[in-house]
Order: structure tokens, then sequence, then C-alpha cells
């Protein structure tokens, strides 16, 4: 279980840093200059002025990183076939795919796919609903 954790932690972190990086050299040197100026030293500066400006990006790459680790299903599947595990860890995709074509079930396949999304659906909308007076968003 830690290999998997390892590999979907390498497999996206381009994907973060791009953006983290993308938005810190994008925040004007301006406010830095002004927050010396009035006396913060570097971790008032961090606390105050970055990460304000790293919000959105921050919520931005949060919500879709749950998104695609909670639907993470090949990482999964190829970690766990043959290696005497595979009914043990079952993730909601692997379920709904083996309910669906192992078992012949589709209609308990489509009913998992339908509540993973119903979950993922409550769960944006609770990010959406806790930052919804951030007007970067």
């Amino acid at each position: 279980m830690v290999s998997l954790i390892l590999v979907s932690v390498w497999q996206f972190f381009p994907f973060v840093l791009l953006a983290v990086l993308a938005r810190l050299q994008s925040i004007p040197t301006e406010l830095y200059d002004a927050a010396r100026v009035d006396g913060a030293g570097p971790v008032a500066r961090f606390v105050f002025v970055t990460l304000p400006q790293l919000a959105s990006v921050l919520f931005i790459t949060i919500l879709l990183r749950s998104i695609w680790m909670f639907t993470k299903f090949d990482t999964v599947w190829l970690m766990t076939q043959g290696g005497g595990a595979e009914r043990y860890i079952r993730t909601m995709p692997v379920y709904a795919y083996l309910r669906t074509f192992n078992y012949y079930e589709a209609g308990m396949g489509a009913a998992v796919a339908i509540v993973m999304f119903l979950m993922l659906v409550a769960a944006a909308a609770t990010y959406f609903f806790l930052f919804r007076g951030e007007d970067q968003l």
C-alpha cells in the first residue's frame, strides 16, 4: 500500500509543482517590498503575502488531486493483480469494474459508479461552499 501511495505522489507531482510555481512567479514583488517596509519578517511575508496569493491555486490543485485520486483505477489494478492481495485492496472504481465485468452485475457496477459520482459532487460542492467568498476563484 505504501508503494501505491508513492507511485501516486510521483505521478502527479509535476502538475502540482508547475501550477504552484506558475502562481509563485506571478506574485508581484511590490507586495513583498511593501511587507518588508512594514517590518514583516520572512515568516510573516510567507503567511500574509504568499499564502493568500497561493490560495486559489492550492484550492484548485487540492480539488483536482482529490478527484483524481478518488477515481484512481489503473495504478491500483496493476499493482494488486496477481499479487494475492487483490481481495483485500479494492477501491470503489476497482469494485465497480469487478461487479460489472467479472461478476456480470452491470446494475450493481452502475450503482457503485453513481454513488462515487454523488460523493465527488458532494465533495466539490463542499469545497466551493467553503471558499465561496474568495474573489480569485
